[in-house]
């Protein structure tokens, strides 16, 4: 399904159905420390695994959780996330805390 969904064009992508192209650490990095009216689930995973993307469509029927992936290749990500193993799982609270998942 993933895949079927990726081969789609932007124009044909199906409504309401929610980005599964990674993020950049220049796109999630100034998210760190800002509050919000949801958490935000960030998960970082090696480029051809499927759990990320996999997470975002299992949980997008949920409100109060937003799921961004990113890959294990963006090292400033890494080094700022202090992330190590993959995949991980990073989670920023509405009150502008955030914390590394032990999964």
């Amino acid at each position: 399904m993933v895949n079927i969904l990726q081969n789609h064009t932007k124009r044909e992508w199906p409504d309401h159905c929610p980005p599964l192209d990674p993020y950049s650490s220049a796109e999630l990095l100034p998210l760190l420390g800002q509050r919000s009216d949801h958490y935000t689930a960030i998960i970082i995973e090696d480029p051809d695994s499927y759990v990320g993307r996999e997470v975002i469509l299992d949980l997008q029927q949920y409100s109060g959780v937003e799921v961004k992936r990113a890959l294990s290749s963006d090292r400033p990500l890494l080094d700022a996330l202090k992330i190590t193993t993959f995949p991980s799982v990073y989670l920023l609270h509405p009150n502008a805390s955030h914390s590394h998942l032990h999964v």
